[in-house]
């Protein structure tokens, strides 16, 4: 699939590339997949069985052309608990590679797990239970992110301190600051907390920490937050609105932020329905620390139904944004969900939405990963057959138009 794209700031028209096929993964397919490119350009994606629950992961070192064999990261029998956001997270740096998943724990009460690869993926160690508690309660929609300088964050929601309403969560935190050989113990950064949109994490090379997520304000307005650590995630600052959206809502609509760094920039992306506005996805940035915000933009267009953003950053500091949406133009707005890619000009203005193929039928959940070559590797999930899903990849290349002069 080929489509033309305006590359923006007065720059030469880009071609957008695209190729979408399926990934066997075994009896029952799989579902929910996390993708990352090394730094070398090997992609890591990450998916779990249907059938038997294990998280597993496979490492592509041609672009995505095919992939070595599946590497175990759960151990055996551990079966992974996945629905929408509540799925198995995946960060890759040049020496670690992290996984955080959920599966059932003492007294059928979500686990969080913690495990790394320091072989490169060949190997993963034995996990470690995230959370510290001396009694179990609910965790869910966990959250992780990793830097080269070796903090790891993590972030879920939790359910240890009963909310006034109990139709909220905290948000709890933990850092480390070694690669994820240990953690400090956990910290309650917020209360109030949408009950079922999961946080996002960005880390930067200095240590400073930032978390998003979606708050429960006042009259069940439910609105995107940032706040920031600079201590190694002991403690959190006071929480910074992204965007006074007003979005009231009586329940949680399953849906949270992405965050990504671009130098000092900060971005966050964001689905709203605020009454009176477009729905769909919205997007901001801070070259503050996340003190303050530039005015949002809407970023998906007038594409339908858009939701569940994903944002990356290649290593030559492009920022890219997915998410699933309906093309406005066919079946008279009701086509099947697909992928869309878009492009944002310095972490700020978006670029033309980009529709991805889907192999058989409706994508949901796609997740992004970029890299400096101009190519965008993206992986979601769509129906199988006799009821079962399987993880489908797309990949994209941007490349300059015939007869333009590349920037």
């Amino acid at each position: 699939m080929t489509v033309a794209a305006c590359a923006g700031s007065g720059g030469p028209a880009q071609v957008i590339r695209s190729q979408t096929r399926t990934l066997d993964v075994g009896p029952g397919g799989g579902s929910y997949p996390d993708i990352a490119v090394a730094s070398s350009a090997a992609v890591y994606l990450l998916s779990t069985q249907s059938q038997k629950g294990n998280v597993e992961l496979r490492i592509s070192h041609d672009g995505g052309d095919t992939f070595a064999a599946v590497l175990p990261v759960s151990p055996p029998g551990m079966r992974a608990v996945v629905h929408g956001e509540n799925s198995p997270r995946l960060a890759v740096t040049p020496t670690v590679t992290h996984v955080l998943w959920e599966s059932v724990g003492e007294r059928g009460l979500n686990r969080i797990n913690y495990s790394r690869s320091v072989d490169f993926g060949r190997s993963f160690l034995p996990p470690n239970d995230v959370t510290a508690k001396a009694e179990p309660s609910f965790n869910g929609f966990a959250t992780m992110a990793a830097s080269t300088s070796g903090t790891v964050g993590m972030a879920w929601l939790d359910g240890r301190n009963p909310s006034r309403d109990l139709a909220t969560f905290d948000l709890y935190a933990t850092v480390s600051t070694d690669h994820g050989a240990s953690f400090d113990g956990d910290v309650l950064v917020a209360s109030d907390v949408c009950p079922c949109c999961r946080p996002a994490l960005a880390i930067a090379q200095d240590g400073r920490v930032f978390i998003a997520w979606r708050q429960v304000f006042e009259g069940q307005v439910r609105d995107i937050v940032v706040a920031s650590s600079a201590d190694g995630g002991r403690t959190f600052g006071t929480p910074v609105r992204v965007a006074v959206d007003g979005w009231v809502l009586s329940g949680c609509p399953h849906s949270g932020p992405a965050l990504a760094l671009v130098g000092e920039r900060l971005v966050v992306a964001w689905f709203t329905a605020a009454a009176g506005a477009q729905p769909g996805i919205r997007t901001a940035w801070s070259d503050d620390g996340g003190k303050s915000f530039a005015p949002f933009v809407h970023a998906s267009a007038d594409v339908l139904d858009a939701n569940h953003p994903d944002l990356s950053v290649s290593e030559d500091g492009r920022v890219a944004l997915s998410f699933q949406g309906r093309s406005p133009t066919s079946s008279d707005g009701w086509s099947p969900l697909q992928p869309w890619l878009v492009e944002l000009t310095d972490g700020e203005l978006p670029g033309v939405p980009m529709p991805l193929a889907t192999a058989v039928g409706a994508a949901t959940y796609p997740a992004l990963a970029t890299d400096a070559e101009g190519r965008a590797h993206l992986a979601w999930t769509e129906p199988g057959e006799a009821g079962s899903t399987q993880v489908v990849l797309g990949r994209t290349r941007r490349t300059v138009a015939q007869g333009e002069s590349p920037k």
